[in-house]
């Protein structure tokens, strides 16, 4: 049933006969960048994201004495995850913005909330002689399954967050390789994967690994100190469990997982995030998160957003939210949007840079993202023509 609303909006996508972009456009800024820097440029260019050195400073500075040896089992046995631990686990395959297999975990014990997801699938790559064909969101799924044989997550990620804690670095950040060692830089969108090490081949304008944390905070938001090499201001991000894909297979079904995923937003909750996070989940959950087996809802509608719906389910909800929710910019309402309405005109139809994470912008070969998304582009396009601006966007 809740796969049902999905297909349906698939197939309008595809027959609309609405004008729109039907080709991806080139972006401007490496991908995930604009935290630092508000345009850092191509990949090549954002040194930001490729300062190896600073990356491993952070890890010190949150308690790793040797970031070279530190391990994927010592942060296990540092945040609790020992046998018996009361560890929720959710597994699924993100639709909206990595299209990768997850398996998350997460732990919490007093003020502390410590999670980790092991990442399955296709590694993202724009190279057709790399063997991935990334992205591939039913693959993802089968590997997360244990469909397919040997099935071994690519990377891990993790993130602990203390509210005994003030910021700086009461949300901290971790990234491992397949072999459960800690890596200074991760990989999250098409990589050229020619390279070896942290030297690959920028020629084409495709991007390389970008460091942690600051990778992970384009969307966790918060600021970067490289005084201090630290992380400000950071939140978990809630799960949208209407935006993921499951299996078909026992225990690993939305209705199997449901109870799991309430808990895991629940575990979000209780790390005071931001009010734009918080409001998600409450309206996900009208029940209440913190409420045994109460069900998750979809369709929900931020009070703030009651004048337009349209445009919120149709481009924010879809291509906007699960960022900009831990940003400043939260668009929570829709007078957030009217605000910036000249930048993002700016930012999707001049310099192309929006959305701001490969998938949901869009892949030349993959009608996935929002430039293959011509029903979005014109909710879009109709809402900067009621602001009096003229955009690349079709409209009424």
């Amino acid at each position: 049933m809740r796969r049902t609303k999905w297909i349906t909006l698939g197939l309008f996508a595809v027959v609309a006969l609405l004008a729109g972009c039907s080709d991806v456009p080139e972006h401007n800024d490496a991908w995930l960048s604009f935290k630092y820097g508000f345009h850092c440029g191509k990949y090549q260019d954002c040194s930001a994201l490729r300062d190896f050195a600073e990356a491993t400073a952070y890890y010190q500075a949150i308690g790793v004495a040797d970031p070279t040896s530190y391990t994927l089992p010592q942060w296990f046995n540092d945040n609790g995850f020992v046998p018996g631990a009361n560890v929720v686990r959710g597994v699924y395959a993100n639709l909206g913005d990595l299209q990768i297999g997850r398996d998350m975990n997460c732990l919490s014990s007093g003020t502390k909330v410590a999670c980790y997801v092991s990442n399955f699938g296709p590694i993202p790559s724009l190279r057709a002689d790399v063997a991935s064909g990334w992205p591939n969101i039913k693959e993802a799924l089968g590997e997360v399954d244990g469909t397919v044989t040997g099935a071994h997550p690519f990377a891990t990620v993790a993130m602990v967050s203390d509210t005994s804690l003030k910021d700086p670095n009461k949300v901290t950040f971790y990234g491992f390789n397949t072999d459960g060692e800690l890596v200074v830089s991760v990989i999250l969108d098409g990589a050229d994967q020619r390279g070896s090490g942290n030297t690959f081949d920028t020629s084409n304008n495709e991007e390389g690994p970008k460091t942690v944390p600051r990778m992970c905070m384009a969307c966790h938001g918060g600021s970067y100190d490289t005084n201090t090499h630290s992380a400000s201001g950071s939140s978990f991000l809630p799960f949208d469990v209407f935006y993921f894909r499951y299996s078909d297979k026992d225990g690993f079904t939305f209705d199997d997982q449901a109870e799991a995923f309430r808990k895991l937003n629940a575990i979000v909750a209780s790390t005071n995030p931001t009010t734009a996070i918080q409001e998600v989940i409450n309206g996900t959950y009208p029940s209440g998160v913190n409420t045994p087996n109460s069900a998750a809802v979809d369709g929900f509608t931020p009070a703030g957003w009651s004048d337009n719906p349209t445009l919120y389910h149709g481009v924010v909800r879809q291509y906007c939210r699960m960022c900009h929710l831990a940003q400043p910019e939260s668009f929570a309402k829709s007078t957030d949007f009217v605000g910036f309405a000249p930048q993002i005109q700016h930012e999707v139809c001049e310099t192309k840079d929006m959305p701001h994470a490969q998938v949901p912008f869009g892949l030349d070969g993959k009608k996935i993202g929002f430039w293959h998304d011509q029903v979005a582009q014109h909710d879009l396009g109709n809402f900067l023509n009621s602001q009096g601006i003229g955009s690349c966007l079709p409209h009424d």
